[in-house]
């Protein structure tokens, strides 16, 4: 596979040492790794590595040199085949997400860092198909502040060599160089010397004084260059001439940064800096411009993590804190440094080392399906999609996951309401679902047309709807494409007109899949010559999020491990009243005070959902949360923290299902009652005569059997698993 990496330029930096790192890395595993970016200091590195460097000016928004670099990765584009282009900053990402288009390669990004956020730089950011943030708080970042799909946004770490940065390399020559005591006790401070970066060097200074009261060997050496080095440099000569000798060294820029790591004693900064010294084995202050974490040891360790060692949301550095703790760490006996030493070395060798940053992105690579661009799909889906509901995404999600489980490079549009976020979350063409003349065009290309997901082929919401779906199966079979109803929901259908139409658009299709058995046995009695297949909803075939980024979602929705939930789902509906929400208001307040569960309402559509939970918490005497706006693998992560729910939406009591999670349905619509008892759950209550002492009721008695229920739960999710195997071996079959 062969890799552009696409950076500003290589100069003295953390996200310029992590891509050296990384391609380096990439490199031994096998990939043909090409960097473009303006040059610097360790370009050098990389092409002693054997790695090739194209000179583009991407540092620059200048429009002369954006033209430039654009003009120049074009013709690079044209000459040079890549798999895949991996930006690693926003000025490259977006020239080459503008080239992506015309280009068959794969785009995708790495965010470094968090930045200022502009109207402009919002609207213009591209950050790819999928994007590799470098801790969890630049993923929340990308979310909060550019939209970007959570499921679309992996992790990873500051790979670090430990063979480089190891107390074994010679620093012999910089010994010589600035005159470096022996055996003096040698603090280290390395960073970018710009003012936004620069204020623990000033209180690392500042505290000198005091230190050398303690230790009168010490001397520290500060690595770095940029635009308040001159600024710095007066401070540290005035220290200096206080104290009567030069106990403060000021380098500059330099690139030989493992051989001061090697000399070290002591270490302050943060980031890839911190971990560089880790690696060797030194003793580490955590401290930096957005806050302060100090002496790093296994108490310190999930902050750290958490923060990706830049502190961020902790409190704020000050000289005296930084004072305090170098003044501990340069007076500590031997054997409490040698522990800090050896868990040091022991985080780095476990959780950052420079093979497991490349395997991160390797497995974000092998990801891309297919690698190929294409114009045109083979497979088409049209359901209720772009409509930010996260049921129907759930469906879509798992329907695209369970075609690409048999054809890893499936050729997929998808017909949607919102084409372009479809498609960026997803990896698929999309096609607005309501402009048929592109609809018909694409139908042209193709070969199989999905009617699926849902409860598309039914009269309760409205004729116009039903009209749609059956039009459009009728459309994809007049094109002379094979049609599948993949995982429907079907009835009820009151009106004779719309039976004629269902009876129209299913004759001679190729495969009918139904979601529950009420649904196969409602379709084979109004057509009964029909093969009908009862399958299971697709959500099933989802799975859960990383631990990492779950813990995330936890603290950022105040769900905390010593407290217990318990979890609701409502809807607005014709019958939703002021009864309603008095009596649901009246069930949380009796089960919060019999069992001390927390409420947590979920919307599963915002714009139907919302509305109706606040009026309940609005009258709630207890606190609640709300979650909202997740994706669905998010949403089924967390119901695991429930003890039970309760709720009106399908696909929440879907996602309680698939989370094993003991449930009570509110029913709204008879699709709810069919479903349920498909995967598992009991009847469902009927919401339009809420009745709370039998809630209560049902409540106690689920509670009270939670592990048995759950483990019938989870047999009945394999079950359900092995009936979308079924339905993905059938599509196979259809695409042959």
């Amino acid at each position: 596979m062969k890799i552009l990496m696409a950076l500003m330029g290589l100069e003295i930096g953390g996200a310029e040492t992590h891509v050296v790192e990384l391609s380096k890395a990439l490199k031994r595993k096998g990939y043909d790794i090409v960097v473009a970016s303006n040059g610097g200091v360790y370009q050098k590195e990389l092409e002693d590595f054997g790695i090739r460097h194209i000179k583009v000016p991407l540092h620059s928004k200048k429009p002369w040199l954006f033209l430039e670099s654009y003009t120049k990765l074009k013709r690079l584009f044209k000459e040079e085949k890549f798999d895949i282009v991996h930006a690693h900053a926003r000025i490259p990402a977006y020239i080459c997400g503008l080239l992506a288009k015309k280009h068959s390669f794969r785009f995708v990004t790495t965010a470094h860092w968090v930045f200022k956020i502009t109207p402009l730089w919002k609207r213009l950011a591209n950050w790819g198909e999928k994007t590799i943030a470098v801790s969890d708080d630049i993923k929340d970042y990308l979310i909060e502040n550019y939209g970007t799909w959570s499921d679309n946004i992996s992790t990873t770490i500051n790979g670090i060599d430990t063979v480089k940065f190891s107390k074994n390399v010679d620093w012999s020559d910089i010994k010589e160089e600035f005159n470096l005591g022996e055996s003096n006790c040698k603090i280290l401070y390395v960073s970018r010397m710009d003012e936004d970066r620069s204020a623990v060097a000033y209180m690392v200074a500042e505290a000198m004084p005091e230190i050398l009261k303690h230790r009168p060997d010490a001397e520290l050496i500060i690595v770095g260059d940029g635009n308040d080095f001159s600024r710095l440099k007066s401070l540290t000569d005035r220290i200096n001439n206080q104290i009567g000798r030069r106990a403060i060294i000021l380098t500059g820029g330099r690139v030989d940064i493992n051989k001061f790591v090697a000399a070290a004693d002591v270490f302050v900064g943060v980031s890839r800096s911190a971990l560089e010294a880790m690696a060797a084995g030194i003793p580490v202050v955590i401290a930096g411009n957005e806050g302060y974490i100090g002496i790093f040891d296994e108490s310190k360790f999930k902050i750290s993590y958490d923060t990706n060692y830049c502190c961020r949301g902790c409190i704020q550095s000050s000289t005296e804190l930084v004072q305090k703790d170098l003044v501990s760490l340069v007076t500590m006996s031997d054997e409490e440094l040698e522990k800090i030493k050896s868990y040091n070395k022991g985080v780095i060798e476990k959780f950052y080392s420079a093979d497991k940053m490349a395997q991160d992105y390797a497995d974000m690579y092998e990801s891309l399906t297919p690698l190929e661009h294409y114009k045109h799909g083979d497979i088409i889906i049209n359901g209720y999609y772009g409509y930010k509901n996260t049921g129907d995404e759930a469906l879509l999600q798992g329907m695209i996951e369970n075609i690409r489980s048999v054809n890893k490079n499936a050729k997929i549009t998808v017909l949607s309401a919102s084409p372009k976020e479809t498609a960026n979350r997803y990896s698929v063409n999309s096609i607005y679902r309501y402009n048929l003349c592109k609809v018909a065009k694409e139908m042209k290309h193709a070969s199989l047309f999905i009617s699926g997901g849902g409860s598309l082929l039914q009269d309760v919401t409205s004729t116009k709807s039903l009209v749609f779906y059956t039009e459009m199966i009728k459309l994809a079979k007049k094109m002379k494409l094979k049609v599948m109803v993949y995982a429907n929901g079907f009835g009820p259908i009151t009106k004779p007109r719309n039976i004629k139409r269902v009876k129209e658009a299913l004759d001679s299709v190729s495969y009918i899949s139904m979601r529950d058995p009420a649904s196969t046995e409602a379709l084979s009695e109004l057509m009964p010559n029909l093969t009908v297949h009862t399958t299971a909803d697709p959500a099933f075939s989802l799975g859960r999020i990383d631990e990492k980024w779950e813990r995330k979602l936890c603290s950022k929705f105040g769900l905390k491990d010593n407290e217990e939930y318990f979890a609701i789902s409502l809807r607005d509906w014709q019958y939703s009243d002021s009864k309603t929400v008095e009596k649901i208001s009246e069930y949380c307040s009796e089960i919060n005070k019999r069992y001390s569960l927390t409420p947590v309402f979920v919307t599963m559509q915002n714009s139907k959902d919302l509305s109706i939970i606040q009026r309940v918490i609005d009258r709630l005497e207890v606190s609640a949360i709300t979650i909202k706006n997740t994706s669905a693998k998010e949403l089924l992560t967390l119901m695991q923290k429930m003890k039970f729910s309760i709720g009106m939406r399908l696909h929440f009591l879907v996602f309680s299902a698939i989370a094993s999670v003991p449930t009570i349905g509110l029913s709204y619509d008879p699709k709810i009652n069919s479903l349920v008892q498909h995967v598992g759950l009991d009847v469902p209550f009927n919401s339009r005569e809420i009745d709370v002492a039998a809630l209560l009721s049902k409540t106690d008695e689920i509670l009270k059997n939670a592990d048995s229920i759950s483990q019938n739960l989870k047999n009945k999710k394999e079950e359900m698993r092995l009936k979308n195997a079924d339905d993905a071996k059938a599509l196979l079959d259809l695409t042959k």
